[in-house]
């Protein structure tokens, strides 16, 4: 699995992880390559119907400064089980089939926290050819749908588009998730209990199912990401009063 380091401008970034079979980064990037394995040995998979697997699934990782807290811990200390818990989640995502897997877990001050245990969240999924990690910092949804408006802008004012072509899928060709193969999300996890996307992918979000666990991220396991898929799986998605067979 080939990784990518996407440098936005200051208040978007995004550190891309990308699976082999979803597309070449571009020659300036940074790659690294390499294998690794995967194991599943969770019994809650039989629950799951593997043709109704979210494509697309976006997890706010939130609750590592609680967890350390309620141990008496300094609060640096919940961080560093952010990776290494990451890891496990991108182990289970890619045997239920999940395919782009896109987190948002804190701004620019807990890089340094978070920048060594990606390392070693890359070096074990390196042969993972079946996800694309997306991991948002310093992100925000406000921002990305501002800039995404500009850059569309400043292409009319260029002339090399008109107002009448602007659309959908040419205004999500703006957004920071462009690079995604699958840009609609299906599924929003938020751990930690708190109720609210807190300006996270809010064009993106748009029409995707809404799971809040009360798990701190660093107690959030292989059992929970299953329910979270299994609680997707038993809704029955309508939009404009009608079925969408094709929301998976």
């Amino acid at each position: 699995m080939s990784s990518l380091l996407v440098l936005c401008p200051a208040q978007k970034k995004l550190f891309s992880i990308w699976s082999n079979n979803l597309g070449v980064p571009s020659s300036n990037s940074s790659v690294i390559c390499g294998r690794a394995r995967f194991s599943m040995s969770s019994t809650h998979y039989i629950d799951l119907h593997p043709d109704k697997i979210p494509k697309h699934v976006a997890i706010i990782l939130d609750g590592q400064r609680r967890w350390a807290k309620h141990r008496g811990l300094p609060v640096q200390h919940g961080y560093k089980f952010l990776a290494p818990n990451l890891k496990n989640v991108c182990n289970v995502s890619s045997k239920l089939g999940i395919q782009v897997l896109i987190v948002f877990a804190f701004s620019t001050e807990n890089w340094i926290h978070f920048k060594k245990g990606i390392e070693l969240t890359e070096e074990a999924t390196k042969s993972n050819g079946g996800l694309h990690l997306m991991v948002a910092l310093n992100y925000g949804g406000q921002y990305d749908m501002l800039q995404a408006t500009k850059s569309t802008a400043s292409k009319v004012k260029d002339g090399l588009l008109q107002v009448e072509d602007i659309d959908n899928i040419l205004f999500e060709q703006e957004l920071a998730t462009k690079c995604a193969k699958f840009a609609k999300h299906n599924l929003l996890i938020r751990t930690g209990g708190e109720l609210r996307i807190s300006n996270f992918l809010l064009w993106q979000l748009a029409y995707s199912e809404l799971y809040f666990s009360k798990k701190l991220f660093p107690d959030f396991g292989e059992e929970d990401l299953t329910e979270a898929i299994l609680s997707f799986q038993q809704r029955h998605r309508r939009f404009d009063g009608r079925f969408d067979g094709q929301t998976y």
